[in-house]
């Protein structure tokens, strides 16, 4: 296993990115001296790093110029920069506000091949409005303002089934929204009246048009919405709030996906998608979950295994098939595990789990490697206040 220290007083609170074309890992990190990391997953070299005046607070991978490689918008308290995916070289492309909260989400609006992309803005405890800008000539398509700060990355569904993909957005103090993804017009809100910090997750959850959208929340429940109209479908009571999304994979081979989440006290949970049932729960030695957990066949055994972090820095890998959980391996990577982990397939052929930490006071990237035969095409996306495309892990 490697480790590289990225000098400098810095955090890893949001979502990596993976640049899979080149085998590298985009770190994005917080604080006045901040910025963007691309690391070779392989050999641990620094290949470029990117200074973003007050740090990165989010990042979204996405190949803008068409070269092959995945640039990186990322999203500051002085604007929204794009960095040139080869060479890290940034350039603002819009100067409003944007605090720690959801990373940028892709979107192609007008059908013409360009991504889209939506992002929060606004000063400080003020992150209220979204706005989707032109991924072509950075202009504004639409903006929706509302009343709640914003602190998760939304989700993507077509849930007015006119081609394009909707946002389904939910806000700090826990009112879930459906925007037109072509307009922006509110098509439904339903208010859950508790603090989110979860990216919401959303895929189809039964053999009809039904489409669940899930979320954690500070009453300690899970929700599950009908992501079509708003209504409540279910919720699970957990034993601690639930601060980190989930991952959404079908862990019982019904045909649909479940919701596997955990709460502040260091419980796992796998429910199924369509019922709130309970399928196993399982707790972490050391409590107070870090991460959001990850699915993936790790031995390709055509089981799936599950992937969880604590804080005092231990990764968990547990059997996806309860109802009684069994840990696999648990080993520690470092004082504190800081951010959600990503896996990704090295230009030789190698797959590495990348784990964004903390160690001695200083921010480190490990680098795992994973068994030879593990297929990346059973991996679960994961999650930790949004993904790059955001739902693009359940087939449609």
């Amino acid at each position: 296993m490697k480790k590289v220290f990225l000098t400098g007083d810095w955090t890893i609170w949001t979502n990596l990115g993976v640049q899979q074309s080149r085998g590298v890992v985009l770190v994005p990190t917080s604080g006045k001296d901040g910025g963007v990391f691309a690391v070779e997953a392989e050999t641990g070299k620094i290949v470029w790093k990117a200074k973003i005046p007050d740090g990165a607070v989010g990042l979204a991978a996405v190949d803008v110029n068409a070269d092959d490689v995945e640039d990186a918008l990322v999203p500051s308290a002085s604007g929204l920069y794009l960095l040139d995916g080869k060479t890290g070289k940034s350039v603002v492309v819009h100067s409003e506000p944007m605090l720690i909260g959801p990373s940028p989400i892709l979107l192609d609006v007008n059908q013409d091949g360009m991504l889209d992309w939506g992002v929060a803005v606004g000063a400080e405890g003020k992150i209220r409005d979204f706005v989707l800008l032109n991924g072509d000539t950075q202009q504004t398509i639409w903006r929706f303002s509302q009343e709640h700060p914003i602190f998760a990355t939304p989700a993507l569904w077509d849930v007015n089934e006119d081609g394009v993909e909707d946002v389904l957005l939910v806000t700090g103090y826990g009112k879930a929204i459906a925007l037109n993804g072509k307009t922006g017009e509110m098509l439904w809100g339903t208010t859950i009246d508790h603090r989110v910090d979860s990216a919401p997750i959303v895929g189809r959850i039964s053999a009809g048009r039904q489409v669940g959208l899930g979320f954690g929340a500070y009453d300690r429940n899970f929700y599950m919405l009908d992501a079509r109209t708003g209504a409540m479908l279910w919720k699970y009571l957990a034993r601690a709030q639930v601060e980190h999304a989930a991952a959404f994979w079908d862990i019982d081979a019904d045909g649909f996906p479940d919701a596997i989440f955990c709460d502040r006290l260091g419980w796992v949970y796998a429910v199924k998608g369509n019922t709130g049932t309970l399928l196993w729960n399982s707790l972490l030695h050391y409590k107070q979950c870090n991460t959001s957990p990850l699915v993936v066949d790790y031995n390709a055994d055509g089981i799936p295994e599950v992937w969880a972090g604590d804080q005092q820095g231990w990764l968990y890998l547990m059997s996806g098939r309860g109802p009684v959980i069994t840990s696999l391996h648990q080993f520690p990577i470092a004082p504190t595990i800081s951010s959600t982990p990503v896996f990704l397939r090295t230009p030789a052929g190698k797959h590495i789990l990348a784990v964004p930490a903390k160690e001695g006071g200083k921010t480190a990237l490990f680098l795992h490697p994973l068994l030879p035969r593990f297929s990346p095409s059973a991996l679960g996306w994961w999650k930790y206040r949004g993904d790059f495309r955001n739902a693009g892990f359940i087939p449609r």
